[in-house]
């Protein structure tokens, strides 16, 4: 855990009890009004002092505040020492630098903030449900004063509700403006097998930001080609790849031009059709973040593994970055998934089985949520896929739940074990593909595979509300080796961590955090069954990193820069001779 995230959680777990600590003091004055009042104690502690009489009454309270205030200022002291000693040993294991004292510091600055503006929400509500209170016990005097504190509470809550969705969509709006307000990647794709090209339905302009970005990015056959001839000779003969004849095709469609799923899908279709995709070997369904943004790393190794024989397609559901898309889109990733996969399948059956593309899906964060929803269950997954790989997967993923609800007795929720393993596995670095758990053993493999990649530092997958109250299985179990052993389960608290955590979580190297990069090319390696060695794997690894190295505005923060910020390489370098 970072700083920040220590003290921003302290401080927000702080406001939370400050105000259910309000809400407690209003009940219990609201009660000794009416009937079932509190006991005569209890309401002395709530009742404030109100004159020479509760004098002595009060003495004890005064007392409790004290004690409260030295309490929080050696909490606040063991909180910093820790946030520093945890950071260190976080440091060591994700591969970024140790955090400076100004860094600390300024995470309790803003922990302080967070708390601030909790504790004047209390104070808001408290005043607010008083004003109401008093304005329905003059106008229905005869209303039992519970009933008239409920009806108060309920109308409270509406206009905090109002006042989110206002915010919710302002900032909505303000995503689709900066989408199109950047310039990003500058002229459209000179490929006729894109969209967005002079001869696409698609037109470039209506593609955001990441649409853009995706559909002038990734490789060519002729990098391909590069690429392949500098692998191994078994590699170069592996299934008569390598000839780097065929140009990748990139299908997107935006949602501005296609607010609605079906539409959405019914112009994904097209563009397949259009630039001949039903004719190659396979084709892969990604599905973008809240932003539109595709996961490069992945679609670049399924594009090189396939030596550019392949599709890979992808519909827009949203404009707002994750964190929004998730409270105000999440309906929607899973409708265009469901709708786009529906479609592809339905053109694909036309095709004769022997001539038919394999179909594969993928889908990372929020992507990875949407595309799990096109999927009623995991046994629907295996029998429409050919095979997929879901990288930094939610927790809140309906298949990936039930995945976990059914994963064999013993078997922990890092590396949970689905079956033999037969054709679900879950890794959190590449050698995971083919070594199990300690005590369990994997059956062979067998198609569709599906991999679920997730590493242990990355606070999207492990985010889920019921850590607020009850300790998860993750931390029941040792730790992951990028996850510090003194990270404690605390209520509210580490639901707060975790929560501040994920806006870093992109910025760690690969391998660590919400990263998912050259491991990719070998998780498909295994999906694919390409048969290619762990050398070749970082050969292309190493190609696809230099390949976004480049500001494209592709990637939020490439692997290479994360490693030089870390002060290290991204990969080995290749050896001469």
């Amino acid at each position: 855990m970072t700083g920040v995230s220590v003290a921003t959680a302290s401080a927000a777990a702080s406001g939370v009890v400050q105000v259910t600590g309000a809400a407690v003091r209003m009940l219990g004055r609201n009660r000794h009004r009416g009937r079932g009042r509190l006991p005569h104690g209890v309401a002395a502690l709530l009742r404030r002092p109100g004159g020479a009489a509760d004098a002595e009454a009060a003495e004890p309270l005064r007392t409790l505040r004290r004690a409260a205030v030295v309490a929080a200022a050696a909490g606040v002291a063991v909180s910093l020492r820790d946030s520093v000693r945890w950071q260190v040993d976080v440091a060591r294991r994700t591969g970024v630098r140790e955090a400076s004292p100004v860094h600390h510091l300024a995470g309790y600055a803003v922990g302080l903030g967070g708390w601030a503006v909790l504790h004047g929400a209390g104070r808001l509500s408290r005043g607010l449900r008083r004003r109401l209170v008093a304005r329905l016990e003059r106008s229905l005097p005869i209303v039992p004063p519970a009933l008239v504190a409920s009806a108060a509470a309920l109308l409270v809550i509406r206009f905090y509700g109002w006042m989110l969705a206002g915010v919710l969509a302002r900032a909505d709006q303000n995503a689709v403006i900066q989408s199109f307000a950047q310039l990003g990647v500058g002229a459209g794709p000179a490929e006729r097998v894109r969209s967005g090209a002079r001869e696409s339905y698609e037109p470039f302009a209506t593609m955001g930001l990441h649409g853009r970005a995706f559909v002038t990015g990734g490789p060519r056959g002729s990098r391909i080609q590069e690429v392949w001839g500098s692998l191994s000779p078994g590699a170069r003969d592996t299934a008569a790849r390598g000839r780097g004849t065929t140009e990748p095709i990139r299908v997107f469609a935006g949602r501005l031009g296609h607010p609605d799923p079906r539409d959405a899908a019914a112009a994904v279709v097209a563009e397949l059709e259009r630039t001949g995709a039903f004719s190659r070997s396979a084709i892969l369904v990604a599905i973008g973040t809240g932003s539109g943004w595709v996961p490069p790393w992945s679609t670049s190794a399924f594009e090189y593994l396939h030596g550019g024989d392949c599709a890979v397609v992808s519909a827009q559901y949203s404009f707002a970055g994750s964190w929004l898309a998730f409270l105000i889109h999440r309906r929607a990733a899973k409708e265009v998934a469901r709708e786009v996969m529906r479609a592809v399948r339905r053109r694909l059956r036309r095709i004769p089985s022997e001539q038919r593309p394999r179909l594969y899906a993928a889908g990372e964060s929020l992507g990875a949520y949407g595309g799990l929803g096109a999927f009623v269950s995991p046994g629907t997954m295996l029998r429409v896929v050919d095979g997929a790989l879901w990288t930094g997967a939610p927790r809140s993923a309906r298949v990936l739940s039930r995945i976990l609800e059914e994963r064999r007795h013993g078997s922990g929720e890092v590396r949970p074990v689905y079956g033999t393993g037969r054709h679900v596995r879950f890794v959190t670095r590449p050698e995971d593909l083919t070594e199990a758990p300690p005590g369990f053993t994997y059956g062979r493999w067998a198609s569709p595979r599906v991999v679920f990649a997730q590493h242990g530092s990355d606070p999207v997958v492990w985010w889920d509300p019921s850590v607020l109250l009850q300790r998860p299985d993750w931390l029941r179990e040792p730790r992951a080796t990028d996850v510090s052993p003194g990270v404690r389960w605390r209520p509210f608290a580490t639901f707060w961590q975790l929560t501040a955590d994920m806006p870093r979580s992109v910025e760690l190297p690969g391998g660590r955090g919400h990263s998912y990069h050259g491991e990719t090319v070998h998780y498909w390696n295994a999906v694919l069954g390409t048969g290619l060695s762990a050398e070749d794997c970082d050969e292309i690894a190493r190609a696809i990193s230099i390949d976004l190295a480049p500001l494209t505005g592709a990637l939020p923060i490439t692997d290479t820069g994360a490693r030089m910020r870390a002060g290290t390489s991204t990969f080995p370098s290749k050896p001469h001779g």
